[in-house]
């Protein structure tokens, strides 16, 4: 049996990430990574992205984030990098369906998921190493509106 290590494809930690994102964006989900400094900001960067997708009449059915003081868990060395999740409309049930359809992804792409699978707790990626090396990229909210919209066009 393959052990886990070699199994992992060579893409960094922050790449695998940005693919599972980008796929609920292109799902029915908002997911923006670096949402703002802490889950207050982070829920407001996800209602600003909620509320072109109004205006655009795409719909979403729940979001994903993780912000500055989640991140900062994994500078230097690995740590547990945390999801903050939940329904667009404060339904339990949707949202117990988007933090499953989350931990589908995550271990798809070889991560380490923890997930008590309770709306109490924040999904957590153990052993995450933040590698991203900050360039001229989209910005997290710009770069959710993009793929939202552009798989939907």
């Amino acid at each position: 049996m393959q052990s886990l290590k070699q199994a992992v494809p060579k893409t960094d930690n922050f790449k695998r990430l940005h693919q599972v994102f980008d796929q609920l964006n292109s799902e029915v989900l908002i997911a923006i990574d670096y949402a703002g400094f802490d889950t207050s900001e982070g829920h407001e960067d996800v209602g600003s992205v909620f509320n072109v997708m109004k205006e655009y009449d795409i719909p979403r059915k729940g979001y994903c984030f993780f912000h500055q003081q989640d991140i900062e868990r994994c500078f230097g060395k690995p740590g547990t990098l945390y999801l903050a999740f939940h329904s667009m409309t404060g339904d339990e049930e949707i949202a117990m369906e988007v933090g499953q359809r989350i931990v589908e992804l995550l271990r798809a792409n070889h991560f380490d998921v923890y997930w008590e699978e309770t709306l109490d707790r924040k999904i957590g990626i153990k052993n995450f190493h933040l590698d991203k090396q900050y360039d001229e990229q989209l910005s997290s909210v710009v770069r959710s509106l993009s793929v939202i919209t552009k798989s939907h066009q």
